[in-house]
């Protein structure tokens, strides 16, 4: 991908991104964010709420991570990557990623939690042992899951003589278990399996998820392995082991998934440029073919406001839920200006969040 092309591309996308942060109603998950979150996150969400509005203002948070993020990711491409064309490919291929875009648009922690995954990566790479553990201890405090994080890096670091990592890292795994901060194993016994294969499908897009799993098989049996792999492979292996028995969370593992996609490229382009120009046709065409198919499904993404219009805001769309609530709390603030005890929870979040009290 030429700069010229990527930079009108980046303009597209920060509009878009900005669009539906305007345009998206605010989500119960939202509301239960800002509701539990301690008091000072909430003043700086109150502040910005009073700045930009009650939709868009809670979602600032998230684009700065945003920018954060992206930044990232592409200074972490450049230690895998030798083209900045390569590199333009794999940073817009993790933008386009359905699961990258809600991140990005919706008030969630998972936007924090890469960006010091990929802070874990950089710094590793640059063998800055401090940031890694300044990056690894802010981790043990927000995320259950950086547990597997803390494992795969230990262990490794420990095969690289690395040892104080080592040390940090198995401390860490230790003291989460210890003080039950770990990922919560447990409830009853059902699987789960199926579902986060279609939720990692729906987080990559189909065949985007299909080309990584297969990305990371190929370096499983004869590619070189370094944290990044290891750590991507142990989560999402760890997390298929944990969905037969429970339902599992794929938000949780995201953040350690996504950087992995620069692995995804570099996988490709190896398998590309190793062959004469007359054998790459079919790798061209099932490379289109997966592109196109990311871009049609980022494309319904941002245009979902639109459609759910047009098409008559009916109840079988997807985004009938986010509006409901929304139409909901209008409705109530017409009226009389309080919900009753009977609502859903996950709809009481939402309208505590407009300011809406219980009826007595």
């Amino acid at each position: 991908m030429k700069r010229e092309l990527f930079v009108s591309f980046l303009l597209i996308y920060v509009a878009g991104v900005l669009w539906l942060a305007y345009a998206t109603p605010v989500t119960t998950h939202e509301a239960k964010i800002y509701l539990n979150s301690g008091q000072i996150f909430k003043e700086l969400l109150q502040l910005s709420r009073e700045l930009f509005g009650y939709k868009f203002g809670i979602r600032v948070p998230s684009i700065l991570f945003a920018v954060l993020d992206t930044t990232l990711f592409y200074l972490l491409s450049r230690e895998y990557l030798e083209k900045k064309s390569d590199r333009y490919l794999a940073l817009f291929i993790f933008l386009m990623l359905p699961g990258t875009i809600a991140a990005f648009v919706l008030l969630n922690l998972s936007v924090a939690v890469l960006a010091l995954v990929l802070c874990i990566f950089l710094a590793y790479k640059k063998g800055n042992d401090a940031v890694v553990i300044i990056s690894m201890l802010a981790l043990f405090f927000i995320d259950p899951a950086a547990v597997f994080l803390f494992v795969t890096v230990g262990a490794y670091a420990f095969t690289q003589r690395r040892k104080w990592i080592f040390i940090f890292a198995i401390s860490l795994s230790i003291a989460m278990i210890i003080l039950h901060r770990a990922y919560f194993i447990g409830d009853k016994p059902s699987t789960h399996f199926l579902d986060l294969f279609a939720l990692y499908a729906a987080l990559f897009s189909p065949l985007v998820f299909i080309y990584f799993f297969y990305a990371h098989y190929r370096i499983l049996i004869r590619g070189k392995k370094d944290l990044l792999w290891f750590v991507a492979f142990v989560a999402f292996v760890s997390s298929l082991l944990l969905s037969i028995r429970q339902k599992v969370y794929v938000t949780d593992f995201a953040p350690y998934l996504l950087p992995a996609i620069i692995l995804m490229v570099k996988v490709y382009f190896g398998s590309l440029r190793v062959r004469l120009e007359c054998f790459r046709g079919r790798y061209k065409i099932a490379f289109a073919v997966v592109m196109s198919s990311l871009i049609l499904t980022a494309l319904s993404i941002f245009s979902y406001p639109l459609t759910y219009r047009l098409m008559g805001e009916p109840n079988s769309h997807f985004a009938h839920r986010l509006y409901e609530a929304q139409k909901r709390v209008e409705k109530l603030k017409k009226g009389a200006g309080c919900f009753d005890e009977n609502e859903p929870l996950k709809q009481k979040r939402v309208y505590r969040y407009f300011g809406l009290d219980r009826c007595f």
